[in-house]
């Protein structure tokens, strides 16, 4: 059985400039393979290291936790909206891509 990886990918975290971080402050990132325990045990560890409500696993989707279903679902869209914005000002020049701190 595998564990949790301690690799870079398990602690990414995005902070954001623009008016989502006022509602999602942070967005983290990890990985592993689809379907494994460790990428289950990866996003669990994304969200209690970096207190957010949401995480993206690289190639996998977001997930989300919140008080609702209506408050998981607005951090989601949220960060949709977050890396749409943060695609295109990168494509345009103005962000680097890797502009996680």
């Amino acid at each position: 059985r595998s564990t949790p990886s301690n690799s870079s990918a398990a602690s990414d975290v995005y902070k954001r400039q623009g008016e989502g971080k006022l509602l999602l402050p942070r967005i983290a990132f990890c990985d592993d393979a689809a379907g494994t325990e460790v990428l289950g045990a990866n996003i669990v560890e994304a969200h209690v290291r970096h207190q957010t409500p949401l995480v993206v696993a690289k190639g996998h989707g977001v997930f989300a936790l919140g008080e609702s279903v209506e408050h998981a679902y607005t951090c989601c869209v949220i960060a949709e909206h977050e890396c749409r914005l943060w695609y295109h000002l990168m494509m345009a020049g103005f962000e680097q891509p890797n502009h996680r701190k």
